[in-house]
């Protein structure tokens, strides 16, 4: 962050700011979302152009208005217009997720009393018209005080509130008893109402004005004092500044390391997203590569990308009964529709495939794309698919050692048709040592099998005691999902080791202009899917997607392609 970027709004008498890391000082500790200001005066002296750049400002928290001084890198400004509405919310992790998203607060900011909303009472929304805006506190705090939405309920909610619009003694506005409430923004969906005219009520730009960047420009910006560059993904301005929203695009990354892999795919998954909703060709003459104006599938844009753009082999070599090997970006899982799969999980989607296509992965992938299996036109052949976010690949693996399902010892045959049997187990292909194939195979329902013999590597060929052999299992993790519900393209990134450490990238999240505008993406962090990945499979399995907390339900109903990566593999070439 540059010292510019703190500059307060001219006329401002304070500057306002919230911490976007956790914060230690002296005995004190302060998590990131608290918030804080300092005066305008006090600014301009830390950072008068005969001074030498600061690196902290002194600042006094608005919490408990001790003052302390903090590094301005952890810094991000606010506008006292979003900073009241900020405050009313009491969870400091919440209140920066607000922050980051924006489009809530900006929504709050453009409330006015007599709009319809809907308000959260009990994890359920109710219809509801705003009649106050404002502080309800009295002598909170001598720089700020928080501002609430007083709303009288209606239908629905009628009596379910907790006051007449007074609160506190003190009247705010007027409505029946038990039909009035307040709640920070955080609690309110804000819906438009017909004559809503914000978006006409905008100040068209001067048709003579230069605007600096266009989106899909490449732009070059420095991040501590390094030059990088990046693609401007929206633009947009807020009084007289400017402001660009840039997606980075760094070679940083060294062979062999695995968030390479990461980054690679995301970026070209997150461009794909915009693409798609631009609706044309814009970025980097992607019509010089061979796009026409039609859309094109996720699969045909990625293998562009990869192959044209960035020159990567192909990231998997399949085989199929012996074959010649085939070299691919992406697998795209064919099956016929499954009486007995009605909620698969992707392990089972990708084993009834590859089993069904007599496929095997000739080496370890260090990235595997998997698309889910289309039905006729619809792009979902099952209304819910349970994310694996480990995808076990040692079965699928040709030339590689394998367990025996029934005991545990190094496996000499595969059985096909032992592959639907759950009396071995439900998922998984199964295969079995040369004792445990014959046992059972003499059973009546499964004498006309006809096990296939495997290839086993050369140091598993010495005979040893039962079950000292421990054959390693290959296993892939987990790290974006991108989905689709009619034309709208969203993704899910993994961005840490723990199940709620997931962010959600909405290609259609605002946008600028009217026909001839864009979409502006954005990027907030999704924790609710923890809740559902931590359930057992048969519990997650009977969850209705219209009760899922957030974004949650587009995880599980609409992914189309599924990317996993490698723990031991990097994408070296």
């Amino acid at each position: 962050m540059t010292m510019t970027s703190l500059l307060p709004s001219p006329g401002d008498g304070n500057c306002y700011y919230i911490l976007t890391e956790d914060c230690a000082y002296g005995s004190k500790y302060f998590q990131a979302g608290n918030m804080c200001f300092c005066s305008e005066r006090s600014y301009l002296r830390n950072f008068s152009d005969d001074r030498p750049p600061a690196c902290f400002l002194k600042v006094i928290m608005l919490d408990d208005s001790s003052t302390v001084t903090i590094n301005i890198e952890i810094l991000q400004p606010v506008r006292e217009e979003m900073a009241v509405f900020l405050l009313a919310i009491s969870s400091h992790n919440e209140r920066l997720n607000y922050f980051l998203e924006r489009l809530s607060l900006e929504a709050a900011v453009r409330a006015v009393p007599g709009q319809k909303v809907m308000v959260e009472i009990d994890r359920q929304y109710f219809p509801g018209i705003i009649r106050y805006i404002g502080s309800i506190y009295k002598n909170t705090s001598p720089a700020l005080s928080p501002f609430f939405f007083g709303v009288e309920l209606q239908g629905e909610g009628e009596n379910r509130g907790r006051s007449d619009g007074s609160y506190h003694g003190t009247e705010y506005f007027k409505c029946k008893r038990n039909c009035g409430i307040f709640l920070p923004f955080s609690r309110v969906q804000f819906t438009p109402t017909p004559d809503d005219n914000y978006g006409k009520q905008k100040p068209k730009l001067d048709t003579e004005e230069v605007v600096p960047v266009k989106v899909g420009d490449a732009v070059s910006f420095y991040v501590d004092e390094v030059l990088t560059k990046g693609i401007a993904m929206a633009v947009y301005r807020e009084g007289t500044q400017w402001f660009v929203k840039v997606c980075p695009v760094r070679a940083v990354f060294k062979r062999g390391d695995s968030t390479f892999t990461k980054m690679l795919v995301c970026v070209s998954l997150a461009a794909f997203c915009l693409w798609m909703q631009q609706g044309k060709a814009a970025f980097l003459g992607w019509c010089d590569l061979g796009f026409s104006l039609c859309l094109p599938d996720p699969e045909e844009f990625l293998n562009l990308i990869m192959h044209q753009i960035l020159g990567i082999e192909p990231l998997l070599k399949l085989q199929s009964g012996g074959q010649k090997e085939q070299d691919c970006y992406c697998y795209q899982i064919f099956m016929d529709k499954q009486e007995d799969l009605v909620v698969p999980d992707v392990q089972q989607l990708v084993e009834h495939s590859f089993l069904s296509s007599d496929l095997k992965l000739v080496e370890i992938p260090s990235c595997f794309i998997i698309q889910m299996p289309r039905f006729g036109k619809e792009y979902k052949m099952f209304s819910k698919i349970i994310p694996s976010l480990e995808l076990d690949i040692t079965d699928l693996l040709l030339d590689s050692p394998r367990e025996c399902c029934v005991c545990g010892d190094v496996a000499t045959l595969e059985c096909s048709e032992c592959f639907k049997d759950k009396v071995f187990a439900a998922t998984g292909l199964k295969q079995f040592c040369s004792s445990c194939s014959r046992q059972v195979h003499s059973h009546y329902r499964r004498k006309t099998h006809k096990p296939t013999r495997l290839h086993i590597p050369e140091e598993f060929h010495s005979r040893s005691p039962r079950g000292s052999q421990q054959v390693p299992r290959e296993k892939m993790e987990l790290f974006a999902v991108l989905c689709i519900e009619t034309s709208h393209y969203v993704s899910f990134v993994k961005y840490g080791p723990e199940n709620e450490h997931w962010m959600f990238f909405d290609s259609m999240a605002d946008r600028h202009g009217d026909e001839n505008g864009f979409n502006i993406p954005t990027v907030t962090l999704c924790p609710e899917v923890a809740k559902y990945l931590d359930l057992p499979l048969a519990v997650l399995a009977l969850e209705q997607p219209r009760d899922m907390d957030g974004v949650a339900k587009r995880l599980f109903c609409d992914a189309y392609m599924y990317m996993y990566q490698s723990k031991k593999m990097a994408l070296y070439k």
